[in-house]
């Protein structure tokens, strides 16, 4: 739905309108979930470093494809482009 306003001011609020809900939207709904994602990812790196450890400090032999991916992986954070990459990269 379209409304045309002759007055300057009127549009004014209608645009000031508009921003607050969207900066309430925005905070409750969409920025929680992104944090929520970027805490995961970094869990699973964490869990994924602390397997390697541990295989390393019980004397296994892990393989250097693993250890990369790892890094790989550290080093891409939270990007998601970066992180299919070093998958594509270091399948198995």
């Amino acid at each position: 739905m379209f409304v045309v306003v002759s007055r300057p001011r009127y549009w004014f609020l209608g645009a000031a309108v508009s921003l607050i809900i969207f900066l309430i939207l925005y905070f409750t709904i969409i920025r929680p979930d992104n944090n929520a994602a970027n805490n995961a990812i970094r869990s699973g790196e964490q869990q994924l470093n602390q397997a390697v450890q541990k295989a390393s400090a019980s004397g296994a032999q892990v393989p250097a494809g693993v250890t990369s991916l790892t890094s790989c992986l550290a080093a891409a954070g939270a990007n998601t482009g970066e992180i299919q990459a070093c998958t594509k990269k270091f399948k198995p």
